[in-house]
């Protein structure tokens, strides 16, 4: 793993830098805190820093500042290295952004298990970040499915004034209108439990379910009795959905309603 060493000091940059290579970190130093931040700022720098408190230019303690003020998804770990013992400076140094404090003088075999202690904790944030990439990635591509999806359908707009806004790209939000071949109308809205992407993988059951059988010529109260069996039969418990059903007449004088679940609805 890259290690980085910040130190004035030429002989205890040395030394560091001797020990660090023998216990097989791949180091590299620098003279002050400016030739560290700049040493940061290169592609692949390394992730791993034990930094001095005392430097010229930018010390310890700004270098940590600095470093913490930039958004990075790889943040570094970072070991700030005194003379300083006192409550009040650990503290110090722990709230300008260090992960850990090592007073001087120090053995060895404590900066070898700090190192590593370092060490591990960096390669269990890789690997979470691999998790979280591949999450990412699979939740974006099963939002593209049911955004898709609900793009095919034949949405019928006429007569239809709404406004959906969505907290996030997908939700549990439901809004249908299709027309039976003898005209009659059919609007469904509804709503799943739970937000995101949860709550909108039931949606392509219900969209199914509506447009084919409005298609077929079936009555609402049907549609609805087959949305409710799907969604009881496809899935998990606690995932539900409240929705809203309408059936207005070819000849616009008769309107059938079922609320299921939903708040009361204005009709004037």
């Amino acid at each position: 793993m890259k290690l980085l060493i910040a130190d004035d000091d030429a002989i205890s940059r040395a030394m560091l830098a001797a020990v660090t290579t023998k216990w097989g970190y791949e180091t590299s130093v620098a003279e002050d805190g400016e030739v560290a931040w700049k040493m940061l700022q290169q592609e692949d720098a390394p992730c791993l820093l034990l930094i001095d408190w005392e430097m010229p230019k930018l010390d310890g303690l700004g270098l940590c500042q600095r470093i913490r003020q930039q958004q990075t998804n790889t943040p570094a770990f970072i070991i700030l290295l005194t003379s300083r013992s006192d409550t009040d400076d650990v503290v110090a140094g722990l709230k300008a952004g260090a992960n850990d404090y090592i007073v001087k003088p120090f053995a060895n075999a404590e900066l070898e298990a700090r190192l590593q202690v370092g060490q591990d904790m960096l390669e269990l944030q890789q690997k979470l970040k691999k998790t979280q990439d591949i999450l990412n990635f699979e939740r974006e591509t099963i939002e593209n499915i049911i955004i898709k999806t609900q793009g095919s359908k034949p949405f019928e707009p006429s007569q239809l004034r709404h406004i959906e806004i969505p907290v996030e790209r997908t939700s549990g939000d439901i809004l249908l209108s299709a027309s039976k071949p003898d005209k009659t109308r059919h609007i469904m809205l509804g709503d799943f439990t739970g937000h995101g992407l949860v709550a909108a993988v039931g949606g392509p059951v219900a969209y199914d379910v509506f447009y084919s059988m409005t298609a077929k010529d079936l009555a609402m109260h049907d549609i609805a009795t087959e949305i409710n069996k799907q969604i009881l039969a496809r899935l998990p418990t606690g995932l539900f959905l409240g929705a809203i059903f309408l059936e207005l007449s070819a000849d616009g004088l008769s309107l059938s309603v079922w609320n299921c679940g939903m708040s009361d609805i204005l009709i004037y």
